[in-house]
């Protein structure tokens, strides 16, 4: 049985795939079990804690009873969970002691990254329509109030075993994100110094032209998660890159409203009594003098990478057919029938 078992409640694109392949690929030299290696698995467990109903979160806590010394659990899917899924947890574990990791990231910075991620998954709203949806009401479980969440695994934990982290903002803030877990977790963040990791899509240009192929795309793709991470996303960073124009960030409008959501987040931890790694003074405001101002992209920016997105599908499709024995006596036979 696990004498220990971290939970890393990882708030969604507050740095949790970093840290998730930081454990992963170090997994041998940090010496700490990672029951459920596959995220995904451990994500199907916390949908289980949140009411979802299937037995692969049981499977996990079944297999911590036969585990190593320390385990580490990671996964977004535990910032769903509510009180009594808590409770459910820290009693399923037991008699291992249970700390609490909760990463928490500012919302002007949160926010255009968890657009981003949904464009990348098949999205089609723009950033405006995602926003203003938020300060509506919507969306509650892709920008999670970290206050709600916070509170819900410390009802189950005494107060000090849950730490909060905050997410540091600027250059090499990725590091400085790995020695803050490290110092809530125990673990040596000297074990993975340098380690570094690819992103994803990130210019604006490249996720309008991502978004408006959704758009076009609608329903059309059967299996769509799958499909889509196969067909369209290599397709579009293979045309035109990662990084092609400027940083995604949120009208002056909005990033007011988000920098007040931060400061009454950062205000409502600070009257807990929880230990915080970091400085809750980086939820107050983000610096963004230097950050290009937000506006609409427009086509004349996006046609020449669309014109690059069709030779690159016309270039796939051509290496695909040579990868398909006798292709061009197989279409000939099937041109001939229909004449």
């Amino acid at each position: 049985m696990a004498a220990r078992v971290d939970l890393h409640v990882g708030l969604p694109n507050a740095g949790t795939a970093y840290l998730q392949q930081v454990l992963y690929d170090n997994r041998e030299d940090l010496r700490v079990g990672l029951v459920g290696e596959a995220p995904r698995a451990l994500d199907r467990g916390a949908r289980d804690l949140a009411g979802g109903g299937g037995k692969q979160w049981q499977a996990i806590a079944d297999a911590v009873t036969v585990a190593p010394d320390r385990i580490l659990l990671s996964s977004e899917g535990f910032s769903a969970v509510d009180a009594a899924g808590a409770a459910r947890a820290v009693r399923d574990l037991a008699p291992a002691e249970v700390r609490v990791v909760c990463t928490v990231q500012h919302p002007v910075l949160l926010i255009p990254l968890v657009w981003q991620q949904l464009v990348r998954s098949g999205a089609t709203e723009s950033l405006d329509e995602f926003v203003e949806g938020l300060r509506d009401g919507a969306y509650s479980t892709l920008v999670p109030d970290p206050v709600d969440v916070v509170d819900a695994w410390a009802a189950a934990v005494p107060a000090a075993d849950v730490h909060v982290v905050v997410v540091p903002s600027g250059v090499g803030s990725e590091s400085v994100l790995w020695a803050l877990f490290a110092s809530a977790t125990d673990l040596d963040p000297a074990i993975v110094e340098g380690w570094e990791r690819e992103d994803g899509l990130r210019g604006d240009v490249a996720l309008e032209l991502l978004r408006r192929v959704n758009v076009a795309l609608g329903d059309r793709v059967p299996d769509a998660q799958r499909r889509y991470r196969e067909l369209v996303r290599p397709l579009v960073r293979s045309a035109i890159g990662d990084d092609v124009g400027r940083r995604t960030t949120l009208s002056q409008d909005d990033t007011a409203w988000a920098t007040e959501r931060g400061r009454s987040i950062a205000a409502a931890l600070g009257q807990r009594s929880h230990p915080v790694h970091g400085d809750l003074a980086d939820l107050h405001a983000v610096a963004t003098d230097d950050w290009p101002d937000p506006g609409p992209v427009d086509d004349t920016a996006i046609a020449p990478f669309a014109v690059e997105m069709i030779a690159a599908l016309l270039i796939n499709l051509r290496n695909t057919r040579a990868r398909i024995p006798d292709h061009d006596k197989h279409t000939k036979r099937r041109a001939g029938t229909a004449t």
